[in-house]
């Protein structure tokens, strides 16, 4: 093999080994692309997931609160047609000057330091005291009217 030859054949591998390097620093600047791009990708799909997922909760609140307000509504409207209700009761009572509760109540009679346990009616124009339910069946059918205080006879 000659001097010639040889430096050919040098050359020649030469070229191969940075030919072979080049094909190298390609793969390798694709492959880092190709991670650059994933990595992209994958941050977009996460971003995209947690924006999906805030305008989630922003619904769930929203439909949380859509739903407390009606319930808020819906209870309202069934205390103001209890209070309607309780009106039109009251007024047919007034009218027919029925009890309106009954029950017992403990007072402080006069000036004294004792409180009793006393009977009462409710009606609609008074609030009749007596001594215990029996009495205030005999009372009543004797005085419908009555309005004062029993004595604790």
């Amino acid at each position: 093999m000659t001097f010639e030859e040889a430096q050919r054949r040098r050359a020649a591998d030469r070229l191969r080994r940075e030919q072979l390097r080049r094909e190298e620093e390609e793969r390798e600047e694709r492959a880092a692309e190709a991670r650059r791009l994933a990595a992209q990708e994958r941050r977009f799909e996460e971003a995209r997931r947690a924006e999906e997922r805030r305008k989630e909760e922003k619904r769930r609140q929203e439909e949380r609160e859509r739903a407390e307000q009606e319930r808020k509504r819906s209870l309202e409207l069934e205390r103001e047609a209890r209070m309607k209700e309780i009106q039109r009761r009251f007024d047919n009572l007034r009218l027919t000057a029925g009890v309106l509760l009954t029950g017992y109540v403990s007072v402080q009679p006069g000036s004294t330091i004792v409180w009793r346990r006393r009977f009462f009616q409710l009606q609609s124009d008074s609030m009749l005291f007596f001594k215990n339910a029996e009495v205030s069946l005999t009372v009543s059918r004797a005085f419908p009217r009555l309005t004062a205080f029993e004595g604790d006879a």
